[in-house]
Protein backbone atom coordinates (compact mmCIF):
# COMPACT_ATOMS: atom_id res chain seq x y z
CA UNK A 1 0.00 0.00 0.00
CA UNK A 2 2.75 2.44 0.56
CA UNK A 3 4.48 1.62 -2.34
CA UNK A 4 1.36 2.10 -4.69
CA UNK A 5 0.43 5.88 -2.32
CA UNK A 6 4.04 6.30 -3.13
CA UNK A 7 3.68 5.78 -6.77
CA UNK A 8 0.50 8.07 -7.33
CA UNK A 9 2.58 10.96 -6.06
CA UNK A 10 5.42 10.29 -8.31
CA UNK A 11 3.04 9.77 -10.73
CA UNK A 12 0.89 13.18 -10.01
CA UNK A 13 4.35 15.30 -9.45
CA UNK A 14 5.38 14.22 -12.80
CA UNK A 15 2.00 15.03 -14.62
CA UNK A 16 2.21 18.78 -12.88
CA UNK A 17 5.55 19.42 -13.99
CA UNK A 18 4.13 18.32 -17.99
CA UNK A 19 1.42 20.12 -17.66
CA UNK A 20 1.77 23.29 -15.72
CA UNK A 21 3.94 24.88 -18.78
CA UNK A 22 0.65 25.06 -20.34
CA UNK A 23 -2.29 27.88 -19.65
CA UNK A 24 -5.05 25.88 -20.30
CA UNK A 25 -3.89 22.38 -18.95
CA UNK A 26 -5.75 20.73 -16.10
CA UNK A 27 -5.56 17.33 -14.07
CA UNK A 28 -7.65 15.16 -13.50
CA UNK A 29 -7.78 12.65 -10.75
CA UNK A 30 -10.23 9.91 -10.46
CA UNK A 31 -10.13 6.08 -8.92
CA UNK A 32 -10.96 2.92 -11.21
CA UNK A 33 -13.38 -0.34 -10.13
CA UNK A 34 -9.77 -1.54 -8.46
CA UNK A 35 -9.30 1.34 -6.58
CA UNK A 36 -6.10 2.78 -8.32
CA UNK A 37 -5.67 6.33 -8.94
CA UNK A 38 -5.03 7.75 -12.08
CA UNK A 39 -4.17 11.30 -13.13
CA UNK A 40 -4.90 12.78 -17.20
CA UNK A 41 -4.75 16.16 -18.61
CA UNK A 42 -8.05 14.34 -20.42
CA UNK A 43 -11.13 14.07 -18.69
CA UNK A 44 -12.34 10.45 -18.71
CA UNK A 45 -16.13 10.22 -20.10
CA UNK A 46 -17.49 7.26 -18.12
CA UNK A 47 -16.04 7.79 -14.79
CA UNK A 48 -18.41 9.66 -11.25
CA UNK A 49 -15.62 10.01 -9.19
CA UNK A 50 -13.62 12.27 -11.56
CA UNK A 51 -12.96 15.85 -9.88
CA UNK A 52 -9.76 18.55 -11.02
CA UNK A 53 -6.59 18.86 -8.87
CA UNK A 54 -5.23 22.06 -8.03
CA UNK A 55 -1.89 22.29 -10.75
CA UNK A 56 -0.30 23.96 -7.97
CA UNK A 57 -0.03 20.79 -5.13
CA UNK A 58 1.77 22.79 -1.97
CA UNK A 59 -1.35 25.14 -2.20
CA UNK A 60 -5.16 24.09 -1.76
CA UNK A 61 -7.54 24.38 -4.91
CA UNK A 62 -9.41 27.07 -3.12
CA UNK A 63 -9.21 29.88 -0.50
CA UNK A 64 -11.42 33.07 0.05
CA UNK A 65 -9.60 36.01 2.47
CA UNK A 66 -12.03 37.99 3.93
CA UNK A 67 -10.89 41.58 3.06
CA UNK A 68 -13.32 44.42 4.21
CA UNK A 69 -15.17 46.52 1.24
CA UNK A 70 -15.01 50.39 0.82
CA UNK A 71 -17.37 52.45 -2.01
CA UNK A 72 -14.54 54.66 -3.67
CA UNK A 73 -15.26 58.10 -3.85
CA UNK A 74 -14.65 59.41 -7.83
CA UNK A 75 -11.27 58.45 -9.20
CA UNK A 76 -10.52 57.39 -5.84
CA UNK A 77 -10.24 53.31 -6.71
CA UNK A 78 -6.12 53.63 -5.61
CA UNK A 79 -6.89 55.47 -2.50
CA UNK A 80 -10.06 53.49 -1.23
CA UNK A 81 -8.16 50.16 -2.35
CA UNK A 82 -5.35 50.81 -0.10
CA UNK A 83 -7.88 51.60 2.58
CA UNK A 84 -9.17 48.24 1.88
CA UNK A 85 -5.96 46.62 2.18
CA UNK A 86 -5.48 48.84 5.98
CA UNK A 87 -8.64 47.54 6.79
CA UNK A 88 -7.78 43.63 6.28
CA UNK A 89 -4.58 44.64 8.27
CA UNK A 90 -6.12 45.62 10.96
CA UNK A 91 -5.90 50.09 10.13
CA UNK A 92 -9.09 51.23 11.06
CA UNK A 93 -7.53 55.25 11.84
CA UNK A 94 -7.39 56.23 7.77
CA UNK A 95 -10.34 56.66 5.10
CA UNK A 96 -9.61 56.85 1.28
CA UNK A 97 -9.49 60.66 1.87
CA UNK A 98 -7.21 60.61 4.29
CA UNK A 99 -4.93 58.21 2.12
CA UNK A 100 -5.60 60.23 -1.15
CA UNK A 101 -4.35 63.60 0.96
CA UNK A 102 -1.19 62.01 2.29
CA UNK A 103 -0.73 60.77 -1.83
CA UNK A 104 -1.00 64.18 -2.62
CA UNK A 105 1.17 65.60 -0.24
CA UNK A 106 4.25 62.77 -0.79
CA UNK A 107 3.79 63.36 -4.70
CA UNK A 108 3.07 66.89 -4.93
CA UNK A 109 6.16 67.59 -6.99
CA UNK A 110 4.74 65.05 -9.98
CA UNK A 111 3.35 66.28 -13.14
CA UNK A 112 0.69 64.08 -12.78
CA UNK A 113 -0.45 65.77 -9.31
CA UNK A 114 0.97 69.45 -10.70
CA UNK A 115 -0.99 69.19 -13.53
CA UNK A 116 -4.01 68.35 -12.05
CA UNK A 117 -4.65 71.49 -9.97
CA UNK A 118 -5.90 70.01 -7.27
CA UNK A 119 -3.58 71.48 -4.44
CA UNK A 120 -4.30 75.01 -5.08
CA UNK A 121 -8.26 74.67 -4.52
CA UNK A 122 -9.59 75.13 -1.29
CA UNK A 123 -11.10 73.95 -0.25
CA UNK A 124 -9.83 70.61 -2.19
CA UNK A 125 -12.18 69.84 -4.94
CA UNK A 126 -11.96 66.46 -5.07
CA UNK A 127 -13.29 66.35 -8.74
CA UNK A 128 -9.94 67.10 -9.71
CA UNK A 129 -7.99 63.88 -8.00
CA UNK A 130 -5.81 62.91 -10.65
CA UNK A 131 -5.75 59.31 -10.30
CA UNK A 132 -3.07 57.26 -8.37
CA UNK A 133 0.14 55.73 -10.77
CA UNK A 134 1.20 52.34 -9.76
CA UNK A 135 4.62 53.39 -8.67
CA UNK A 136 3.05 55.77 -6.36
CA UNK A 137 0.62 53.12 -5.04
CA UNK A 138 4.00 51.35 -4.14
CA UNK A 139 6.33 54.12 -3.25
CA UNK A 140 3.27 55.01 -0.72
CA UNK A 141 2.72 51.39 1.19
CA UNK A 142 6.62 51.18 1.41
CA UNK A 143 6.13 53.70 4.34
CA UNK A 144 4.20 51.12 6.25
CA UNK A 145 5.66 47.87 5.33
CA UNK A 146 8.03 45.82 3.13
CA UNK A 147 6.58 45.87 -0.72
CA UNK A 148 6.82 43.71 -3.98
CA UNK A 149 6.04 45.21 -7.33
CA UNK A 150 6.30 42.53 -9.55
CA UNK A 151 5.51 43.56 -13.55
CA UNK A 152 6.38 43.47 -17.11
CA UNK A 153 8.01 45.76 -19.17
CA UNK A 154 6.63 43.56 -22.53
CA UNK A 155 4.92 40.22 -23.09
CA UNK A 156 7.60 37.62 -24.78
CA UNK A 157 6.25 37.28 -28.45
CA UNK A 158 6.57 33.51 -28.46
CA UNK A 159 2.81 32.98 -28.11
CA UNK A 160 3.83 29.73 -25.44
CA UNK A 161 6.36 31.35 -23.73
CA UNK A 162 3.82 34.29 -22.97
CA UNK A 163 1.14 32.04 -21.94
CA UNK A 164 3.47 29.68 -19.38
CA UNK A 165 4.47 33.98 -18.47
CA UNK A 166 0.69 34.45 -17.65
CA UNK A 167 -0.11 31.26 -15.97
CA UNK A 168 3.10 31.43 -13.39
CA UNK A 169 2.06 34.95 -12.25
CA UNK A 170 -1.36 33.90 -11.72
CA UNK A 171 -0.07 31.12 -9.66
CA UNK A 172 2.07 33.42 -7.73
CA UNK A 173 -1.02 35.52 -6.95
CA UNK A 174 -2.97 32.15 -5.67
CA UNK A 175 -0.02 31.12 -3.48
CA UNK A 176 0.06 34.85 -1.50
CA UNK A 177 -3.39 34.44 -1.03
CA UNK A 178 -3.07 30.67 0.06
CA UNK A 179 -0.40 31.86 2.82
CA UNK A 180 -3.36 34.87 3.73
CA UNK A 181 -1.92 38.03 1.57
CA UNK A 182 -4.59 39.40 -0.35
CA UNK A 183 -2.71 41.28 -4.06
CA UNK A 184 -3.55 44.48 -5.24
CA UNK A 185 -3.90 44.18 -9.39
CA UNK A 186 -4.64 46.33 -11.79
CA UNK A 187 -6.43 45.97 -14.75
CA UNK A 188 -8.31 47.27 -16.97
CA UNK A 189 -11.25 48.86 -15.91
CA UNK A 190 -14.12 47.25 -18.01
CA UNK A 191 -13.17 45.73 -21.50
CA UNK A 192 -9.25 45.61 -22.96
CA UNK A 193 -7.97 48.98 -23.35
CA UNK A 194 -10.47 50.90 -21.02
CA UNK A 195 -8.79 52.51 -18.49
CA UNK A 196 -6.79 51.04 -15.56
CA UNK A 197 -8.32 50.03 -12.37
CA UNK A 198 -7.21 48.69 -9.44
CA UNK A 199 -9.01 45.77 -7.50
CA UNK A 200 -7.73 43.39 -4.92
CA UNK A 201 -7.11 39.82 -5.67
CA UNK A 202 -8.83 38.05 -2.65
CA UNK A 203 -9.43 34.29 -3.22
CA UNK A 204 -10.12 31.53 -6.02
CA UNK A 205 -11.38 28.25 -6.85
CA UNK A 206 -9.71 26.00 -9.36
CA UNK A 207 -12.55 23.78 -9.46
CA UNK A 208 -14.30 26.76 -11.08
CA UNK A 209 -11.31 28.50 -13.02
CA UNK A 210 -12.03 31.58 -11.24
CA UNK A 211 -10.55 34.36 -9.00
CA UNK A 212 -12.50 36.50 -6.85
CA UNK A 213 -11.34 40.11 -6.38
CA UNK A 214 -12.69 43.07 -4.25
CA UNK A 215 -13.68 45.95 -6.64
CA UNK A 216 -13.96 49.60 -4.79
CA UNK A 217 -16.60 51.09 -7.70
CA UNK A 218 -19.85 49.43 -6.58
CA UNK A 219 -17.87 48.05 -3.26
CA UNK A 220 -18.35 44.74 -4.45
CA UNK A 221 -16.54 40.95 -4.87
CA UNK A 222 -16.74 40.51 -8.31
CA UNK A 223 -15.77 36.89 -9.76
CA UNK A 224 -13.56 36.89 -13.17
CA UNK A 225 -12.37 33.14 -15.18
CA UNK A 226 -8.77 32.65 -14.87
CA UNK A 227 -8.40 33.46 -18.57
CA UNK A 228 -10.96 36.74 -18.08
CA UNK A 229 -8.28 37.50 -15.37
CA UNK A 230 -5.05 36.98 -17.40
CA UNK A 231 -7.10 39.22 -20.42
CA UNK A 232 -8.09 42.22 -17.96
CA UNK A 233 -4.40 42.04 -16.35
CA UNK A 234 -2.57 42.47 -18.87
CA UNK A 235 -2.56 46.13 -19.62
CA UNK A 236 -0.60 46.71 -22.90
CA UNK A 237 1.57 49.66 -21.31
CA UNK A 238 5.21 49.32 -20.73
CA UNK A 239 5.56 48.30 -17.31
CA UNK A 240 1.79 47.64 -16.60
CA UNK A 241 1.44 43.76 -18.26
CA UNK A 242 0.62 42.15 -14.91
CA UNK A 243 1.18 45.07 -12.19
CA UNK A 244 0.83 43.45 -8.71
CA UNK A 245 1.19 45.00 -5.36
CA UNK A 246 1.91 42.74 -2.54
CA UNK A 247 1.93 44.19 0.43
CA UNK A 248 3.10 42.93 3.92
CA UNK A 249 4.33 39.96 2.49
CA UNK A 250 6.01 39.49 6.33
CA UNK A 251 2.50 39.53 7.87
CA UNK A 252 4.15 41.98 10.47
CA UNK A 253 1.53 44.24 12.52
CA UNK A 254 1.34 48.00 10.81
CA UNK A 255 0.85 50.75 12.55
CA UNK A 256 0.70 54.00 9.91
CA UNK A 257 1.59 57.43 10.95
CA UNK A 258 0.35 60.45 8.82
CA UNK A 259 -1.56 63.65 8.72
CA UNK A 260 -5.25 63.25 7.86
CA UNK A 261 -7.55 64.82 6.28
CA UNK A 262 -9.52 67.60 7.72
CA UNK A 263 -11.81 68.92 5.04
CA UNK A 264 -15.11 68.24 3.11
CA UNK A 265 -15.51 64.52 2.13
CA UNK A 266 -18.25 64.59 -0.65
CA UNK A 267 -20.86 62.18 -0.39
CA UNK A 268 -20.37 58.44 -1.96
Amino acid sequence: MKLRNAFAQLLFATFVLIFSAYSQAEIYQWKDEAGRTHYSDKKPAATANVRRVSLTPSIPASAKLDVPLVQQGKNLCGPATIEMLFRYWGVDDYDQYDIAYSLLQQFSETDRVKRSGILQTDPIDWSLYPGTGTINMRDFLKRFAAVKNPMLKSIPSKKYVASKEARSRLEDIKKHIARGIPVIVHQYWGEVGSNGHYRIAIGYDDSRREIYLNDSNHAEVIAQSYDRFLELWNVDEPWLHYNAIIFNEGEKAINPHFLPFGGYRPAL
